[in-house]
């Protein structure tokens, strides 16, 4: 797979290549290296203070940091303020001690584009998709069910609880990187039917009263299993919500 990569990059000869966790790949040439802190996770816990296998980093913060050039706050906007600051005056001062002077530091989170059907996006052909932009669900659903498989869920989920406030919303989350089968959406289907709550709201027959949502990286994983797997019930709609990533060079203001 990594040989396949390297030879349509030769061919197609980009002008620019971002390698998705490749701090670690010392062997492989890099113009600049980018540190990506995940801010709900911190930097004061155990797990995200030890290495493997007691913790998640791959090498400590002070090798990392060593050798950084820009270190990116992400999903700034689910913390406070103090936090930030902490996290803050940490790497700079990490910086400081492996004389890592040119650090440059910015800050990121996370921006809710839109809700994509899932249905219409894996059915419908590219040329026809005119999906409006919205994060508005239909009035019908009175409860969403958030499906993910990935690293941090605790970021997804607090997106959702600001997005949907006043939503019965249930969560569902599975190890990074899972590969969800028909026996996952089967089990959560059970659970939609069993806690499903009725809008009060006058509706029609095929309107949805439950919503499905997932992240991008699950859906374009598993387009599939989310496509096809609530497809028979007319009460189930299943969206994965786009997000985009904004980046400033100072931190927000309280």
């Amino acid at each position: 797979m990594l040989l396949a990569c390297c030879k349509r990059i030769c061919t197609t000869c980009p002008g620019l290549v971002i390698l998705d966790d490749g701090m670690q790949h010392w062997a492989m040439h890099r113009d600049i290296e980018v540190l990506m802190i995940n801010s709900v996770q911190g930097m004061t816990k155990d797990f995200v203070c030890n290495t493997l296998p007691s913790g998640i980093l791959r090498e400590p913060w002070k090798d990392a940091i060593s050798r950084t050039n820009v270190a990116v706050f992400n999903h700034v906007d689910l913390v406070t303020r103090s936090e930030l600051d902490e996290m803050e005056s940490k790497v700079r001062q990490l910086a400081d001690d492996t004389k890592n002077h040119n650090l440059q530091i910015l800050f990121a989170k996370m921006r809710p584009h839109s809700l994509i059907s899932c249905y219409d996006i894996f059915f419908c052909p590219i040329e026809n998709r005119q999906q409006p932009d919205t994060l508005t669900l239909p009035n019908s659903v009175s409860q969403v069910h958030v499906v993910c498989g990935i690293a941090c869920p605790e970021t997804f989920k607090r997106h959702i609880l600001k997005l949907f406030p006043k939503v019965d919303t249930r969560f569902h989350c599975f190890p990074d990187h899972h590969p969800f089968t028909s026996e996952d959406m089967n089990g959560i289907k059970t659970k939609c039917f069993q806690n499903l709550k009725f809008s009060t709201r006058p509706t029609r027959p095929q309107d949805p009263r439950v919503a499905i949502i997932t992240t991008e990286k699950d859906y374009y994983r598993c387009p599939a299993i989310f496509a096809t797997s609530f497809s028979e019930s007319s009460l189930i709609s299943t969206y994965y919500l786009s997000m985009h990533l904004d980046v400033q060079k100072y931190p927000p203001a309280d």
